[in-house]
């Protein structure tokens, strides 16, 4: 049979293995091979995946930690080193409370606390037994007032009226002759007179009102008396004069409210 003009044989075109696409497919994606596909056929290309670095960037700050600010004085710092852009960061040193020191503390010395003024006991310039009975007279001040009292033979009563306090001064002096009586009484104890300015430490003074005698005591000097009074609840000091604050007795001071004064010192020895 004839053979007709020869024809190049067509070849066939070689397919790629499916596994080489595989293989190469996850190269691209995880080790950096790029798949070209040109006129020319397909190109492999390894390009190295380097992450992208910004400029000027740094580690997340670290908390607690604060950057020095712009035109601040420089401090003591740590450097750390920036794994990513190779720069440094001012990370402040932390501040380490001093030790408390014991310090020895003086006790502020309290003020010296001035004791409350006791009233003084009112100085006596009479001599012998009229200095003795003003004295005791004295020592009784502030017993309360209660009507009757003092007429008892003790060294210490506890209430005085107005003659029980004549009785009892004069008893403890030694006059003790003279019964407990009232001040109409004790008013016959000595001379009488009406001068005040004769008045000597331990006479009486006798008061009255429009009734009769009503009240008694003894006399400091020409102002001043020795008294128990109901008026006032207790026994004190008053006196005839007004420039003595506190002891002045208007009441008692009125004319014709002294009966007379008693010396009774001058007239009788004690026994």
């Amino acid at each position: 049979m004839p053979r007709g003009p020869w024809r190049p044989r067509p070849q066939k075109k070689k397919g790629v293995n499916p596994l080489l696409w595989l293989l190469l497919l996850f190269l691209t994606c995880v080790g950096g091979f790029q798949i070209r596909i040109g006129p020319e056929g397909i190109e492999f290309a390894f390009i190295p995946v380097v992450p992208p670095v910004e400029a000027n960037s740094g580690p997340p700050p670290i908390a607690g930690l604060s950057p020095e600010l712009p035109g601040a004085p420089p401090t003591s710092a740590l450097r750390v080193p920036n794994p990513f852009a190779g720069s440094q960061e001012t990370v402040p040193e932390p501040t380490i409370a001093p030790t408390p020191t014991r310090r020895s503390v003086t006790p502020t010395p309290r003020p010296a606390t001035t004791p409350a003024p006791q009233p003084s006991t009112p100085t006596v310039t009479a001599t012998g037994m009229r200095k003795t009975i003003v004295e005791l007279a004295l020592s009784q001040l502030g017993k309360p007032y209660v009507w009757g009292g003092g007429r008892v033979r003790t060294n210490n009563p506890t209430s005085f009226d107005c003659s029980g306090l004549v009785w009892w001064v004069y008893w403890r002096a030694g006059f003790t002759q003279f019964p407990a009586t009232t001040a109409a009484g004790e008013m016959s104890w000595g001379r009488r007179y009406t001068d005040r300015s004769q008045a000597q430490a331990g006479d009486l003074v006798i008061f009255q009102n429009s009734s009769g005698i009503d009240h008694i005591g003894i006399m400091m000097d020409t102002n001043r008396f020795i008294e128990a009074t109901g008026s006032y609840g207790k026994v004190r000091i008053s006196s005839f004069n007004p420039a003595d604050v506190g002891q002045y007795r208007a009441d008692l001071s009125a004319p014709g409210r002294v009966r007379c004064y008693v010396d009774v010192i001058g007239s009788n020895s004690p026994r």
